[in-house]
């Protein structure tokens, strides 16, 4: 029962996020196509973005949390590119799959670089009693570094392909576009954990 009233009011605070976005957008942008994207690329969620080890159970919940909010906001961010941008109809389909290529490889990324991040904390807690010694410690870091770059090199390339279909407009406001989601999208989140 807690987890279904901890759901209802996840979800509540949501749509109520989403509509201040919304509203917030509309001022700014010409309202988003009739059309939704195709179902059958629902957007994933951005799973690990924050949160502590899966093991206890109050960071699970705040994962659940912001796998829910992810997964609206993934939606919310596609529909609405394409009115922000003034993306055409011949231009549309490849840049929705290269959008949700985008947001593929960023929820990828922020999930295994939480999961590198979680062994660090094991392997070197706070309290300065490791259980590693520093060679391997020194490998786990560089392990980091180099799934970082190439992370970045991947999001470059994805980024690349976007703007060689966009014109010089709509490359500077998918620039714009992509500042505000993400200041929204934090707002949104410390509303659907402030919830809990």
């Amino acid at each position: 029962m807690r987890m279904l009233n901890h759901g209802l009011a996840v979800w509540t605070v949501v749509a109520v996020a989403i509509g201040a976005a919304t509203s917030a957008y509309a001022q700014t942008s010409p309202p988003a196509p009739p059309q939704p994207p195709p179902s059958s690329q629902a957007a994933p969620n951005r799973s690990g973005r924050s949160g502590g080890r899966g093991g206890q159970a109050p960071a699970v919940n705040v994962t659940q949390a912001e796998n829910q909010v992810q997964q609206v906001w993934n939606t919310f961010v596609l529909q609405h590119s394409r009115a922000a941008l003034q993306v055409t109809d011949a231009q549309w389909p490849m840049f929705f799959a290269k959008l949700t290529d985008l947001q593929n490889l960023r929820d990828r990324r922020q999930a295994q670089r939480r999961r590198m991040i979680n062994e660090l904390n094991r392997l070197a807690p706070p309290a300065n009693e490791g259980t590693a010694d520093d060679a391997t410690l020194d490998g786990r870091v560089k392990q980091l570094q180099a799934f970082e770059a190439q992370a970045a090199e991947q999001e470059l390339q994805i980024r690349a392909d976007i703007d060689a279909m966009l014109t010089p407009f709509q490359r500077a406001r998918f620039r714009v576009f992509e500042e505000n989601m993400e200041r929204q999208y934090l707002e949104m989140l410390a509303k659907v954990m402030g919830a809990r």
